[in-house]
């Protein structure tokens, strides 16, 4: 399946480009405005999956990251700077109504905002102290083991405390987090929007045309506008295992979708709760969780494996039982849907699955997935010549062939 992305050179290529533009004169400034009477400087430059990020040092150490959303990753300048306001809604959200260790927001602009100088949208926030995970090979026979399991089950007690406190704070739909004006504390819930289905912008360009952007008022609602993007993508790229994956996937969620949580709960999730976007301390401490993706969604899908667990690593930090353990054992929280034990059990014993389907509908390349996931439920194609009309069907529907 071809992906419209510029190859390593072009990309380095238009990601020069486009840091030539920012004025990183002017980006100092906005941080001084906001610190008077404090020198700062640039310090070391990041390159996310979505972002370009600069340090900002204070002369009294403290240290700041300006945030500008990448031109390549993204359907429109709107789009990007929705997802940035939205990211920097969520944080400030988040920061208001749980513990949960997340970056304070300074100033969030976009490119055409007036008193913008930069040359691009920008998010000043907080630098967290603390690193990524270590994700190291630790087999079971290993002598470091059981420090290495006590360690993994700290950071995931802390974990699923914190998935609890987001199913405190409930919402109405699926949507994105917006904050109008920034700063106000007036938050709303907006028109649905993620990174992954702004990419590739071919993509994202069908879905903001569409009409069906919610806020959605059912899972059911979401899933069907999602099958419906990725359905007329699918049209363009005319790719045949897309359009067969995409087929077994009409057939597979109402075999994954809880109907019981339907019309909810809806709470702010965290999508990517990898290695890399949990800051801890030397002693396990978590210090930080980055990159929300600034949506809601159903409770169903908070409720799931992280994407820790999908890094190619023999470790207790992928083992999914503690995991398992740490999330039935979670302590309560007030307010928290999640509760009741039973509940977070319902939800964990097919969190593997829904949590590849959402993937699935959210981003492109996992649609090889997809394969697997028919074989389990029994889902073969119908006709051996795959169009954008072919049908599917189950295995028994097919006479179990």
């Amino acid at each position: 399946m071809s992906t419209p992305h510029p190859d390593s050179e072009d990309e380095n290529s238009v990601l020069n480009d486009f840091i030539s533009t920012i004025d990183t004169d002017q980006l100092l400034h906005a941080a001084s405005k906001l610190r008077p009477g404090v020198e700062n400087r640039l310090g070391e430059r990041f390159l996310g999956g979505y972002n370009v990020l600069f340090e900002i040092l204070f002369s009294d150490g403290l240290i700041w990251l300006a945030r500008c959303p990448l031109p390549y990753h993204c359907s429109s300048q709107d789009a990007a700077d929705y997802l940035l306001q939205s990211y920097a809604s969520t944080l400030r959200y988040i920061k208001l109504h749980t513990t949960i260790p997340v970056p304070t927001v300074y100033d969030c602009r976009r490119k055409s905002e007036d008193g913008n100088n930069i040359g691009a949208s920008y998010l000043l926030m907080e630098r967290l102290p603390g690193h990524p995970i270590d994700m190291q090979d630790v087999y079971k026979w290993h002598e470091g083991y059981p420090q290495a399991r006590a360690s993994a089950k700290k950071v995931f007690d802390q974990l699923c405390h914190y998935i609890m406190q987001l199913a405190s704070v409930q919402f109405d739909g699926i949507g994105s987090l917006q904050e109008r004006p920034m700063g106000s504390g007036n938050f709303v819930l907006d028109e649905y929007l993620d990174a992954g289905i702004t990419f590739p912008p071919e993509r994202g360009r069908i879905y903001e045309s569409s009409t069906a952007r919610g806020p959605f008022n059912t899972t059911s609602e979401y899933y069907s506008a999602m099958l419906s993007l990725n359905d007329q993508y699918a049209m363009i790229e005319q790719d045949e295992d897309y359009i067969l994956a995409l087929q077994h996937c009409r057939l597979l969620e109402p075999l994954l979708t809880l109907t019981e949580f339907d019309k909810g709960p809806f709470v702010i999730n965290h999508d990517d709760l990898s290695s890399s976007n949990i800051l801890i301390d030397d002693e396990y401490n978590i210090t930080g969780i980055i990159d929300f993706p600034g949506t809601t969604t159903t409770l169903s899908s908070l409720c799931v494996y992280p994407s820790i667990f999908q890094e190619n690593c023999a470790s207790p930090f992928t083992d999914r039982g503690l995991w398992l353990e740490c999330m039935l054992n979670a302590r309560p929280v007030h307010g928290s849907t999640l509760n009741d034990p039973e509940v977070r059990k319902l939800l964990m014993d097919g969190a593997l699955d829904r949590g590849t389907f959402d993937s699935v509908l959210r981003y492109i390349h996992a649609y090889i997935s997809v394969p697997y996931l028919a074989r389990k439920y029994g889902i073969v194609p119908k006709l051996a010549n795959i169009s954008p009309e072919t049908t599917v069907t189950s295995q028994d529907d097919a006479g179990g062939a």
